[in-house]
């Protein structure tokens, strides 16, 4: 605590100094370990992300070219029975 001096009449006597107020301080910083922590969590995460996404676009491309062979698989039986149909039709008359 700092001391200062007050006079009296002929008597010195010691007062403190006005310490008692809080003197602002700069803010905590974060240690760095932990902010490199937090950044490599932070890409990780995203890359994942980045990662699920593009799997997920893969999947929808694959069901929708299932989709799309099955419907041809379909529309090629469909036209082989029409044919089949005709033929054996025409054929009896």
């Amino acid at each position: 605590m700092k001391i200062s001096s007050d006079t009296i009449g002929n008597r010195t006597r010691n007062l403190p100094a006005c310490s008692a107020v809080l003197q602002p301080t700069a803010p905590p910083r974060a240690p760095v370990v932990l902010v490199v922590v937090v950044v490599v969590v932070v890409v990780v995460a995203a890359v994942v992300v980045v990662v699920v996404m593009f799997l997920l676009v893969v999947a929808v491309a694959v069901a929708v070219a299932v989709a799309v062979a099955v419907a041809v698989a379909v529309a090629v039986v469909i036209v082989i029975v029409v044919v089949v149909v005709m033929y054996h039709h025409n054929s009896r008359q």
